[in-house]
């Protein structure tokens, strides 16, 4: 009984903290992804996050690892022995029983990320991370140009409107809400319909809102003491591994900091210095990355995840600095800075509370292990007595015979 007791104590004291660790919804894996320029094992590793999912399409289910390509439409694939197309682990068989030829072509051209892509629409089933199944568009590719390797098996585009697979997912009532939400904090994870924080052991810090409806524009940006307030078109990319931007002024500050240049790759020292943080403003709302979300750990040193291009793309360090939801409804992105729930708040043992339940309990076990002393005391005299009235009624009936 006593064991029970501790056991039960132990239970009541962790519960709470357990019952907060669900997983997200669908967990990403980062999968390698080479670079351009013949980098060397251990620079290529700084190159390995990305955000990819698993999926299964087509009654064969044959599987593919795609990379996500957030306010993206499509899902991209490649056909069977395609010439123009990179080299990828799975292609698609349009000749499937599931297969339906929609008739349409897709086109997809990045030239700041180096990627053409176009193919032809079909509809299979789909079934995503083994746990989402439904019918989507795929765009199965006739030629697929990554000159960066960004992509893996292809893109997992999850959408802009109702034609996204997210939203198909929606009216099927596979989710709750045409919602998608992607974030890294100790690991990268992809959440369908609303996202619960609390499930997902997440505090929410701070929030900002912008709408994809209309063009997403950087109006200002600063670093140190350099500020820009021309206006510039930008789009949240998760097929990068760097952001892009103007940085001219960015990396003359940085290399006035010590940063030096080797090769292709901006380094830092990373212990003991601290650098400026980049703000910068989307439609009203300021942004704000310290070193430490833009710096990659490269063995003892950093490197500056930042590149010059015309045009702004947030890639993977600013998508790893915030919990961004999609909302294809609203056509809003929601991004949250967040904490681990288990940082926030301290365990049983460490408030007044905790150790007030905790007291309460072992006074409960002392006054349930006395009354038990007591009952097991009753018991004993009870058997004691009846011991004695067995023995007093066996004298009478050896006294009887003798008489």
């Amino acid at each position: 009984m006593i064991w029970a007791l501790f056991f039960m104590i132990v239970s009541l004291t962790t519960s709470d903290s357990l019952e907060n660790k669900k997983i997200p919804s669908v967990y990403l894996r980062p999968k390698p992804k080479a670079r351009a320029g013949g980098a060397d094992d251990v620079a290529a590793e700084v190159f390995s996050f990305t955000f990819t999912s698993s999926l299964k399409i087509g009654n064969k289910r044959d599987s593919y690892t795609l990379t996500i390509g957030v306010l993206m439409q499509d899902i991209w694939i490649t056909e069977l022995d395609c010439e123009k197309c990179k080299i990828v682990s799975q292609a698609y068989d349009k000749t499937v029983e599931s297969s339906v030829d929609l008739k349409k072509q897709s086109v997809y051209i990045n030239d700041y990320l180096d990627l053409d892509i176009a193919g032809n629409v079909y509809e299979d089933e789909v079934i995503i991370e083994n746990d989402y199944m439904t019918r989507a568009n795929l765009s199965v590719a006739y030629k697929f140009i990554d000159t960066r390797n960004l992509a893996i098996d292809g893109i997992l585009g999850l959408g802009v409107d109702e034609n996204s697979v997210v939203y198909r997912m929606y009216v099927d009532g596979v989710i709750d809400k045409p919602i998608y939400s992607v974030s890294y904090l100790n690991s990268p994870y992809l959440v369908l319909g609303t996202p619960n924080f609390l499930n997902l052991n997440l505090v929410v810090q701070s929030q900002h809102e912008i709408s994809f409806a209309q063009t997403i524009k950087i109006s200002y940006f600063s670093f140190a003491d350099y500020t820009n307030y021309e206006p510039c078109d930008a789009e949240i990319n998760s097929l990068s591994s760097y952001i892009l931007g103007p940085f001219e002024a960015v990396f003359k500050v940085l290399v006035n900091e010590g940063c030096h240049y080797e090769e292709e790759l901006l380094m830092c020292e990373c212990k003991g210095v601290k650098y400026p943080s980049l703000n910068f403003t989307i439609q009203s709302q300021t942004f704000s990355m310290g070193s430490g979300e833009y710096l990659i750990t490269l063995g003892d040193n950093c490197f500056v995840g930042l590149k010059n291009s015309k045009t702004w793309i947030l890639g993977e360090p600013f998508l790893k600095s915030y919990f961004t939801e999609y909302n294809l409804d609203s056509k809003l992105i929601r991004m949250s800075k967040v904490s681990a729930l288990e940082d926030d708040l301290p365990s049983p043992l460490e408030t007044t509370e905790g150790w007030t339940v905790i007291f309460s309990l072992c006074i409960a076990l002392i006054v349930i292990y006395i009354l038990a002393f007591f009952i097991f005391a009753k018991y004993e005299d009870i058997k004691k007595k009846q011991v004695l009235i067995a023995r007093d009624i066996s004298l009478m009936k050896k006294k009887r015979r003798i008489l």
